[in-house]
Formats: C-alpha cells, structure tokens, sequence
C-alpha cells in the first residue's frame, strides 16, 4: 500500500487568532519551510505594528538573494525591555517605526549622526495622517503657507491630508513611500552585506501600498 503525504491547507485569516499569521503567510511570506538554526531574524518594532509593510519587502529581498533570514512585525510597548529581553546574536537587525522613532535609538551603541531634519521645514514622523485615520493633519493647512518643503513620514496613504494642503499651499512635498524606500536599500545592506534588489524592492512596495 503507496501512502500519499497529504498537504496542509491553507486556512484563511478569519480561522487564526488576532495576530496569529495563516499558514499560506508562514509559508508564502516568511518562508517557514526553509527557516533553521542558522537563521538570522529581524523585525520592525512599533506600535502599532499591522500596517507596515516591511515585513513583505524583506522577506522578498532576502529570498531573492537566498539570504538566510527572517523579518517579523514586532508589537512592543517598551522597546528598552524589549531590546534587553531580546539580545541574542540570533536577533539579527531591527527597525524602528512609530512611537519608537525617538526612544529606539537610545538603545543603540552607535547612532549615526546624519543631519537629514537640518534640510527639511516640517517633518511628520507621527501616525497622524495614517490609514484608517486619512482626515487628519498635525499642521493646520494655514500654518503650512510658511513652509517650503514638506515632509511626511507616513506612507498609507501616499498623498496624507498634509502633503496634499502642503501641495496646495506651494510647498515642495516629499512622500513617505520615498523615504522607506531608500532607507531599505540601506538596511538591507546593513542587514546582509549584500546589494539591495532595488528594483524588487520599489516593486513589492507598488504592489502592497
């Protein structure tokens, strides 16, 4: 008698707990079937944490280049605790996002100095703005009229309420999508010491922005 090794299916997400990822997502997204001791993980740390979309675009990049490695969504409260609790040589790299933008690189031994904001009239590194929230605006489309240059971290949406105004107040805008593309072509670098997939990058985040 000839047994026949039965595939797994593949639930939807309604038939996981909140946060809990679909087994289509272990395996399609982060790669399960090839994940082992030797793996290196990274992960962007954030609160919230669901709507990045950093996790798809590693996990791209690193399969494309058959880096041995895993990037997670990471829900924490208190990135301190989190970076004592969570120090093996197993953890790999991580990224910062919101509210942790400030109290994540106080937990580095080197923080690199790089006078971006120096450049920039007003930056948005808060959730304001951001999906499902897309009315919102830190800045009233009054004060943006004394600015020139205008720069919002948040990528869902693209165009937020505030580089919209901005635009329509003469600003010169820089889109979120932007920076977070540009900032991964550096950390993937930082991460593997390999070249980024530029294009493949710039490609997953088309698809899921």
């Amino acid at each position: 008698m000839t047994l026949k090794k039965r595939e797994p299916m593949l639930e939807e997400r309604s038939n996981t707990a909140p946060g809990q990822p679909t087994v289509k997502e272990l395996l399609d997204l982060y790669n399960m079937r090839h994940i082992g001791p030797d793996t290196k993980v990274h992960g962007v740390i954030g609160n919230p944490i669901g709507h990045s979309n950093s996790p798809f675009l590693y996990n791209a990049a690193f399969r494309s280049t058959s880096f041995n490695g895993i990037y997670l969504p990471l829900l924490v409260d208190n990135v301190s605790n989190f970076i004592t609790t969570y120090s093996s040589p197993d953890f790999a790299g991580y990224s910062y996002s919101i509210p942790h933008k400030e109290g994540g690189p106080k937990c580095c031994d080197e923080v690199d100095p790089h006078p971006v904001v120096q450049h920039l009239d007003l930056v948005n590194t808060t959730s304001v703005g951001m999906k499902p929230r897309i009315d919102e605006t830190p800045v009233s489309k009054e004060a943006l009229k004394h600015y020139s240059l205008v720069f919002d971290a948040v990528y869902t949406p693209k165009l937020t309420r505030l580089l919209r105004e901005a635009q329509e107040s003469g600003a010169t805008i820089v889109y979120g999508t932007q920076m977070f593309i540009n900032q991964a072509f550096v950390q993937f670098e930082m991460f593997t010491g390999l070249p980024a997939p530029k294009q493949l990058i710039r490609d997953v985040l088309a698809r899921n922005t």
